[in-house]
């Protein structure tokens, strides 16, 4: 028993258009291509368990009933049903109008139509909830890796298309493979891979996630599994950002600071200026990510703000918060810090969401940082120029630290001379005034 695909295939194709594919390519690559190509969809297979196709057809003329619904069968044969599954279904007959007898064909629904069909059979439509489903379909979005690029994803296009002349979901994201080390699919049979629960034990499971995010398997691509990039992940991201709690905590404790979720900096000093930046520019970036369901962009941005927060302000501002007395300047880094870090834990929530939980709660002692907006940073602390400038300095000083490397001299001896050179003229105004 066949799906005729030939009827609905330029249909298919428009209806393809709507999507947003992540990544884009595979929306005129590969899908493109299976859709153009797209054979007769075998709906039929001949199997015990599965769901009986409602077809019956006579066993003397072979006249064919294709009966709609559960009231329909029962109306045709005068049995009241209480099973739907083949063993019942199959005993089910009923007279023809040249006096033989309808039996059920013995076939059962290929599993995909089954899949297929989930997002409008789940609410028993179209007998229950017709309404609800008008409204809520299609579906935000669906994810799978890239075999269901010609079964799932396939099939619940051709099915919404064909019944609905729309697709069944808006955004599409594929992502790869995980391999081994020696390049194998990861399987339970084989056992080729470190037990989940030792893994989740030793690193947690934030550093999973940041690990997955960061992968090329977020793209499509295949990647070979690692678990030493679990304690990457741990060292880039979770302790960094628990050594900058900690030090605000400390040093809060000392000077009786306590901070105020609702109150927003108000930075004169350049280094705060900096970091508010950082985090105006790293939620704006996340956010349009997420907008385009590009999850993969979603750890770079993170990590440069916590490294930017904890070797380069949190360092570059230490003596303004060992200073004695409590001075303006210390007030508006404690504010900053208080600020950027709260922040930064709801930014980072969907994909740590146990860190940034004891982190965010321990701060704030609000329930959960689960239960909170997500930031709005305001446009104020946009400053472009300033992200530049110190995009530079920084950039000199990795590169002398570098040659400090190279000839083995110590970061802490002081130099005779550092000589630097720009492709840019206007640098050499912009270093005076961070030398």
């Amino acid at each position: 028993w066949y799906f005729s695909i030939d009827k609905i295939k330029q249909k298919l194709i428009e209806k393809n258009q709507e999507v947003n594919w992540v990544p884009d390519y595979i929306k005129t690559g590969r899908y493109a291509n299976w859709l153009q190509n797209a054979r007769d969809w075998n709906i039929s297979r001949n199997r015990y368990w599965s769901t009986p196709i409602p077809v019956w057809q006579c066993d003397k003329c072979n006249h064919v009933d294709v009966l709609g619904s559960k009231e329909e069968i029962e109306k045709a044969s005068k049995v009241k049903l209480d099973n739907l599954h083949k063993q019942y279904m199959d005993k089910v007959t009923y007279k023809c109008a040249c006096g033989g007898t309808m039996h059920r064909i013995s076939e059962v629904l290929d599993c995909w139509f089954e899949s297929a069909s989930v997002p409008f059979a789940r609410l028993h439509y179209p007998f229950e909830n017709k309404e609800w489903f008008d409204t809520h379909s299609p579906s935000d979005f669906v994810v799978e890796y890239t075999g269901q690029i010609r079964c799932w994803f396939y099939y619940l296009h051709v099915l919404s298309v064909a019944l609905f002349d729309k697709p069944a979901y808006k955004n599409c994201i594929v992502h790869g493979t995980v391999l081994d080390k020696e390049g194998k699919k990861l399987s339970k049979k084989s056992k080729n891979y470190t037990d989940p629960m030792q893994l989740m034990k030793t690193y947690g499971t934030d550093a999973f996630r940041l690990y997955m995010y960061q992968s090329p398997v977020m793209l499509v691509n295949d990647m070979v599994f690692d678990d030493a990039g679990l304690k990457d992940s741990l060292q880039q991201f979770i302790l960094p950002l628990y050594n900058c709690a900690y030090f605000y905590q400390s040093y809060a404790k000392i000077d009786g600071f306590t901070g105020d979720v609702n109150n927003v900096p108000k930075p004169t000093n350049k280094l705060d200026k900096w970091i508010l930046a950082k985090l105006y520019n790293t939620e704006k970036q996340i956010k349009s990510s997420m907008d385009k369901y590009r999850i993969d962009e979603y750890v770079k941005p993170i990590l440069s703000l916590i490294d930017g927060l904890s070797n380069w302000y949190i360092r570059r501002s230490r003596r303004r918060f060992w200073g004695s007395g409590f001075s303006q300047d210390k007030k508006d880094a404690y504010e900053t810090l208080y600020y950027v870090l709260t922040n930064t834990c709801k930014i980072m929530a969907p994909i740590t969401p146990i860190t940034t939980e004891k982190i965010y709660t321990s701060l704030t002692k609000h329930e959960s940082v689960h239960l909170e907006d997500w930031p709005n940073i305001l446009e104020e602390f946009n400053d472009p120029k300033l992200l530049e400038e110190i995009d530079v300095v920084q950039e000199i000083i990795h590169l002398s630290r570098g040659i400090r490397n190279k000839y083995n001299v110590k970061n802490r001896q002081p130099l005779s001379l550092l000589e630097i050179a720009f492709s840019n003229e206007r640098y050499y105004d912009l270093v005076k005034d961070y030398e």
